[in-house]
């Protein structure tokens, strides 16, 4: 990624411990750092002496005088730590840099709080340059902040090994992610009862045992995410969240209209061809690159199955490879970030 200005970016991710969760945060500060950009950590990250606390605001100060005009910096919201907050509060008064903020999600949506949701809104509002799940999601920002600049990832890249699979059509749907999230797992042994030719197969941590009634569900377990393309068996991936079986229900069920899930580029790197409810933010992906289909609700599932010609099952699943060696790449956060930084110096110097 060529571009005339230093990019920083605000490091958070890089120590977590992954399973099933936060890997796309991860991959994207390991892209940022493969593409020259500085991380901006504190030190002393798990110290809270006196000692360690006085070094991190003599860092603060150092980073804020030290980062050049012209510079960019990018962050993911949410921002956790405290300094991290104030940085960023203090870079506003910096009018010659420009900040990017990346949205890898918006608790207030996904969970249902509206103060939370009022709280972010305000926050949103302080920036003009965003990178984007989607077009669902960026109709959403702009009904209250309109005039930003932005781009989109489309879907979340993956820094796993990528490996051509070979898929050939069963009745068999993987669900993968983690699985506390996704209530209507609960509810797999009415959806069996009406499709009783599916087999779903489970990866993914907090499985209960309402999620295991029917005896055409399998528990696969708990695996490191970087590892999962060449452990998943099955057919195809489902997308799916909420409450409900006929539609996504609650709020994480509304919640996938504006998001593109990380799963989403687990299944392609799987070679999965994908099973997505049709108002989902990432169905429109879905259908433009022919990886898989939409429904209404999950009772449609076995039926479409049943109905989809081996010849087209076939072309799904190749159409997912040429989009598995971006994602496994890095290419969508690189692309994304490039339009986003020429834009902003096609402003700068007008």
């Amino acid at each position: 990624m060529s571009t005339e200005n230093d990019i920083y970016f605000i490091s958070e991710h890089s120590e977590q411990i992954l399973f099933h969760g936060g890997v796309g945060l991860v991959d994207i500060e390991n892209i940022l750092v493969q593409n020259n950009a500085i991380p901006i950590k504190f030190p002393c990250h798990f110290d809270f002496s006196f000692k360690a606390k006085m070094i991190r605001l003599w860092y603060l100060a150092n980073i804020f005088l030290s980062i050049k005009p012209g510079s960019v910096i990018v962050f993911q919201h949410p921002v956790y730590a405290r300094m991290n907050k104030l940085l960023l509060k203090l870079l506003r008064l910096r009018k010659k840099i420009s900040v990017i903020c990346l949205i890898a999600d918006i608790d207030g949506l996904k969970d249902g709080n509206d103060k939370l949701l009022k709280k972010e809104i305000a926050f949103f509002k302080l920036y003009n340059n965003f990178i984007l799940h989607n077009s669902n999601m960026e109709a959403w920002l702009r009904s209250f902040h309109p005039g930003f600049a932005s781009t989109f990832l489309h879907r979340f890249d993956f820094l796993a090994k990528n490996i051509i699979h070979e898929r050939v059509k069963t009745n068999t749907v993987v669900f993968a992610g983690n699985l506390a999230k996704s209530s209507f797992l609960e509810l797999l042994h009415i959806w069996l009862q009406k499709n009783p030719s599916l087999l779903i197969h489970l990866y993914g941590p907090s499985v209960t045992d309402a999620m295991l009634i029917a005896r055409n569900v399998t528990y696969k377990g708990v695996h490191p995410p970087h590892s999962l393309p060449n452990l998943i068996e099955g057919s195809f991936g489902l997308i799916w969240d909420g409450e409900g079986l006929e539609q996504p229900s609650g709020s994480l069920g509304d919640y996938m209209h504006y998001i593109s899930h990380h799963k989403l580029s687990l299944y392609i790197v799987c070679n999965l061809p994908i099973i997505v409810h049709e108002e989902a933010g990432s169905a429109p992906f879905v259908k433009k690159f022919k990886i898989g289909f939409t429904v209404k609700s999950l009772i449609e599932i076995e039926e479409k199955i049943n109905t989809l010609p081996e010849k087209i099952y076939g072309e799904m699943v190749a159409n997912t490879r040429a989009l598995a060696n971006e994602i496994t790449s890095g290419a969508g956060l690189k692309t994304a970030l490039h339009e986003l930084v020429s834009e902003i110096n096609r402003k700068r110097n007008k």
